[in-house]
């Protein structure tokens, strides 16, 4: 018997496409560990755990993505918002060590978030030696990572108003006001069309795309051994999804490199580093001209998108054909405007990009091709702009189903910036992170040395697994 809907006065939503692209992992993962965001951030300042329980209790009026509630209604998933609560306990947990505080919350950040249990997110106060700290595990289709970061930051600005005896911050804006918006587009048939004939062009103007895995082409050359015409084969893998991270580092004085040559070049520092990653792919795969990578889309250009909570993110794939005559500058050029192109149709529902993508090329639900997804996460310097000295420490769930995702987060304290690998272990091995990270790093020196070197010669320069 379907499941009816709760007896609510509220209205009942379904989920909008970037919880929709959330909810597709976790139904498609046997271990349902991939679609929720552990993470602590250390404070570095006496905290007051009783007065900051009062303030999350603020914060439960302040951020309705905390008061998100979901169930079934003859089995389509519906959300709605319930009125501000009061919680009256707050685990408080004391460490002796960073690593033992790391042990407990990754155990906690591989069991599971029930959302149709009425949880949808887990808090835990901590201290550990004279820090103290915040504990955060909320389902991804509660909220991404920057609406994460949100929460982090109103939550501590709340606090310091309570401490100080001041105004509380400027109301955030409502995800559920968003939730509307996104109804509205697709409402918009106009819109919604141009957008679908942006991407029916998008997919077909350059044909079927190739599968560049950072692993290299065993992957590809297996599949071809049934039919040598496949270019893109399955590597969806629910069963074997196993994940670890592996995290590598890149310095201050390269970070600084990146950041000046992309105030020079009025383009982001994901395009350059993202440049840099493909390179690798193309390296290892016969140096293919052709890779395509997905590059998760923030979507919080808007005021009222960069403070709020609630999932809006989008993964957008970039697909960029080039020539081994091609410059360095000219090269991530190339990804800088493929990236513009898509940020221009960023609401249009990934599940129907990938959907159009699959009916076009004939592929199934297994197949993509995309073996990575790269998230620059400059969320450590949002975090300081709440007035506390900060750190900020993601924790892994276990289990993913892509084979690797890439998140940079820059880090405000040294000035360099960290690479976290989360990689499916049966297809990439720590190994292959490590030739994949210090390519993607002689990329960039030799990119910032010198603009004009081509690609050509930044793969001659590149190491192969054969090397």
């Amino acid at each position: 018997m379907a499941k009816k809907a709760p007896v609510t006065d509220k209205p009942l939503y379904d989920l909008i496409p970037s919880q929709q692209t959330m909810y597709i992992m976790l139904k498609y993962s046997l271990h349902k560990e991939v679609t929720q965001i552990p993470a602590s951030i250390g404070i570095n300042a006496k905290i007051d755990f009783d007065l900051l329980k009062k303030a999350f209790n603020i914060e439960i009026e302040r951020n309705d993505a905390l008061r998100l509630r979901f169930t079934k209604v003859d089995g389509k998933i519906k959300q709605y918002f319930i009125d501000p609560y009061t919680v009256d306990e707050i685990p408080v947990k004391e460490f002796k060590s960073k690593e033992e505080q790391d042990r407990f919350f990754l155990k906690d950040a591989k069991t599971p978030i029930r959302i149709f249990k009425d949880e949808t997110y887990r808090l835990i106060f901590y201290k550990t030696g004279e820090k103290y700290g915040i504990y955060f595990n909320v389902s991804h289709i509660v909220t991404d990572a920057l609406g994460a970061a949100v929460f982090y930051m109103d939550l501590l600005a709340v606090y310091r108003a309570l401490l100080n005896g001041t105004e509380l911050p400027e109301p955030l804006y409502k995800y559920e006001d968003h939730i509307k918006r996104e109804f509205e587009y697709l409402g918009n048939e106009k819109r919604h069309n141009k957008d679908a004939e942006f991407y029916k062009n998008y997919w077909t103007e350059n044909g079927e795309p190739f599968y560049a895995g950072v692993h290299g082409p065993d992957l590809l050359e297996k599949a071809r051994r049934k039919d040598p015409s496949i270019r893109v084969p399955k590597a969806f893998d629910p069963i074997h999804d196993k994940i670890v991270v592996t995290t590598k580092y890149m310095s201050e004085a390269e970070t600084n490199a990146v950041y000046d040559y992309c105030k020079e070049h009025l383009i982001t520092p994901e395009c350059v580093l993202l440049y840099a990653l493909r390179a690798h792919a193309s390296k290892v795969n016969y140096r293919t001209p052709d890779v395509l990578n997905m590059l998760m889309c923030g979507r919080r250009a808007k005021k009222q998108d960069k403070f709020m909570g609630g999932c809006i993110t989008q993964p957008i794939q970039i697909r960029v054909i080039t020539e081994e005559t091609d410059t360095f500058n000219e090269a991530v050029a190339k990804v800088s405007s493929c990236r513009t192109s898509l940020l221009r149709h960023m609401d249009y529902p990934y599940l129907e990009a990938r959907g159009m993508q699959q009916q076009i090329f004939g592929y199934s639900t297994s197949q993509g091709p995309s073996c990575l997804m790269f998230s620059w996460l400059p969320i450590g310097y949002a975090l300081n702009e709440s007035s506390f000295d900060v750190d900020y420490t993601a924790y892994e769930t276990g289990r993913f189903v892509m084979p690797l995702y890439i998140f940079a987060i820059p880090d405000p304290k040294n000035g360099g910036t960290e690479f976290r690998y989360m990689h499916r272990t049966n297809l990439i091995s720590t190994e292959t992170i490590d030739l994949l990270h210090e390519n993607a790093m002689k990329t960039l020196r030799m990119g910032m040395d010198n603009p004009e070197i081509t690609v050509g010669e930044i793969l001659d320069n590149l190491d192969d697994f054969t090397d």
